[in-house]
């Protein structure tokens, strides 16, 4: 950077002491990553989590003319991406070029807010390198019918899923979990909350996938949600733990089984079980047996306004 006034040479402070943040809590994150990288199952949230961290330091050193920062958080987003969206399994391999990588991140960081020099740009261009070729898209075949045809989604459904909900949906369906609609009508004037609770209802039992708009018979007064979700709990269970006055449950694939009666004074449950069947349930049972609400993920450190916005724009990328 050529301008040297105090002005720019503290807010070039506030920017090192702020990516140092984020690499440290990067690091942290990918020791999480690399526990489970044996098993190639990793969470969701966390690879979310750690590919808005690599976007926001992009963003930020990018902002600041630090090229070789963002030239590496550049592209270590585009391989995060690719684990987000199924395209690449996790593996020793790629957890490897993950921490080599963040290394180097961390050496370039520390280096520029200790006055050192810079590291040298062959160990970018190796990082670059790895993580390149481990983007080498496999062969698909395309004559192969998609595995969401079991479902029996709408192909305007279909065509209004991003392509991380879609392989969410593949992700679920190829652990063998039951896919759920839950259709939700809501008062205008409490359709956030009442959302809300909805869906943290449905993470103590799976996951939220996607969340879409829908058509519904009174658009003066309410507005309507299809909600779909993974769950490895049977069909009673999670529609169950999902109960509200206002919402109907369907299991789009999966086994049906025996109908599971209602405890004495409370609605009895309509199943809805066959793949494509549009009966619901009237949810106004008991709580069942699902597990408790997880409890929170650690928060991020408090960073200034500048990661803030980077935040923004990473999640219009999502």
């Amino acid at each position: 950077m050529s301008d040297n006034s105090p002005f720019m040479n503290k807010a070039v402070r506030d920017f090192l002491a702020e990516a140092e943040e984020i690499v440290e809590h990067l690091g942290s994150e990918l020791a999480d990553l690399a526990d489970v990288a044996d098993k190639g199952d990793a969470d969701p949230d966390l690879l979310n989590a750690i590919f808005r961290g690599a976007h926001s330091l992009k963003g930020l050193a990018g902002m600041f003319g630090f090229a070789g920062i963002a030239e590496l958080s550049h592209n270590m987003e585009n391989l995060l991406d690719w684990l987000r969206l199924g395209k690449l399994r996790l593996d020793a391999g790629v957890i490897g070029v993950l921490l080599e990588s963040h290394d180097v991140l961390l050496s370039l960081v520390r280096g520029l807010s200790e006055g050192e020099g810079s590291v040298p740009d062959e160990k970018i261009s190796a990082c670059t390198a790895r993580i390149n070729a481990c983007l080498e898209e496999p062969p698909r075949n395309a004559a192969q019918a998609s595995p969401l045809a079991v479902l029996g989604l709408s192909e305007q459904v279909v065509k209004s899923l991003t392509e991380y909900e879609e392989h969410r949906l593949l992700e679920n369906l190829s652990k063998g979990r039951n896919i759920y609609r839950v259709h939700a009508s809501f008062d205008l004037a409490t359709f956030d909350q009442d959302l809300a609770i909805v869906s943290d209802a449905i993470k103590t039992c799976g996951e939220v996938i996607s969340t879409l708009p829908s058509m519904s018979s009174n658009m003066e007064t309410n507005i309507d949600f299809d909600i779909l979700a993974g769950s490895a709990h049977a069909y009673d269970e999670f529609a169950l733990a999902v109960r509200h006055d206002r919402v109907a449950v369907a299991l789009l694939n999966g086994v049906p089984e025996p109908p599971v009666a209602a405890d004495t004074g409370n609605t009895a449950v309509s199943a809805a079980r066959q793949p494509g069947n549009d009966e619901a349930a009237d949810l106004a049972a008991p709580r069942p047996r699902c597990r408790p609400l997880p409890p929170a993920r650690r928060p991020c450190p408090p960073r200034a306004s500048a990661a803030r916005s980077a935040s923004i724009s990473a999640s219009s990328t999502n």
